[in-house]
């Protein structure tokens, strides 16, 4: 592989990255053991959610996937949210820019 198609992945993985820290979000709720991934509307709030009641249709969250006690890949998805947010936006545009220059 060359330099070009490095950066690029790189940079299509690290915008993946932003899109599961700004808008996914892992709810649990207090009366039951289902887990759920869902879709956030507010890229700076909170990507684990507690909820009292389980989510309907009037919710402000779309719900992708529920399981109980824990959903496949929970974990990565926790090491995601622990990523800074800033770091990665700025860690994109250092590398676009630099892939822009080379160009």
């Amino acid at each position: 592989m060359n330099k070009k198609k490095t950066i690029r992945i790189i940079l299509i993985i690290i915008l993946l990255l932003i899109f599961v820290k700004g808008f996914m979000g892992i709810v649990r709720y207090s009366d039951d053991p289902t887990v759920s991934l869902a879709l956030k509307f507010n890229p700076f709030s909170d990507n684990v959610i507690h909820h009292q009641i389980l989510l309907d249709s009037t919710s402000q969250y779309i719900v992708i996937a529920s399981d109980e006690n824990e959903i496949i890949g929970e974990k990565i998805f926790l090491a995601i949210f622990n990523l800074n947010f800033f770091f990665l936006i700025i860690a994109f545009l250092l590398l676009y820019y630099t892939f822009q220059k080379k160009r």
